[in-house]
């Protein structure tokens, strides 16, 4: 059954190897610059982030860009695709030079995707927490205020008379001091 489907052999030239001397150091540079720019990227966003004095700020911030990044890497593909399939030979079908480009830009629209689908979620959980501090802060107060001992119950009196009221000023062991000014008119 295999033999009887014909078997085209295609060849595409994607470049002369004339050309291809002058163009493996340029090769070289792209695939170190491929490994450390990311790298370069991660340490300068915790950087930036462990320096910044509103760190959730920042964190939405860098989330945000991280996000933006992806998005254009995405926007850049679709543009790069439909101009090199755009550019392809009258002997090449736009469908060929379509298959060869998603196959060599597939990790790069899955890392668009990522970039893209992380920003936005840790960007959502900044603003979705922007306000989790005040809220603990205000049960942990109701908390510690409803676990202190209760207030001794008041004690009743057999006279009918209210207790008079305190003065708190009165009231203190140490009667607040008023300080007299060294200069006195006397004195003169």
């Amino acid at each position: 059954m295999a033999n009887n489907i014909p078997v085209r052999h295609t060849e595409v030239a994607v470049l002369p190897a004339g050309e291809l001397g002058p163009l493996r150091r340029e090769f070289h540079v792209l695939q170190v610059a491929g490994f450390w720019l990311p790298v370069a990227a991660a340490v300068f966003a915790v950087t930036g982030i462990a320096v910044a004095v509103r760190r959730r700020r920042a964190i939405t911030a860098t989330a945000l860009g991280t996000a933006l990044g992806g998005a254009l890497l995405g926007l850049a593909l679709v543009i790069g695709r439909h101009f090199t399939v755009a550019d392809l030979p009258a002997e090449v079908t736009e469908a060929a030079g379509g298959a060869i480009y998603d196959a060599l830009t597939a990790t790069l629209r899955t890392v668009a995707w990522l970039l893209l689908g992380v920003g936005l979620t840790v960007a959502g959980v900044a603003w979705l927490t922007r306000y989790a501090h005040q809220a603990r802060e205000f049960v942990l107060l109701h908390l510690t205020r409803d676990r202190q001992a209760p207030a001794a119950p008041a004690q009743t009196t057999h006279n009918s008379q209210p207790e008079p009221k305190s003065d708190p000023a009165h009231d203190s062991p140490n009667p607040p001091t008023r300080h007299r000014s060294s200069f006195s008119p006397a004195s003169c």
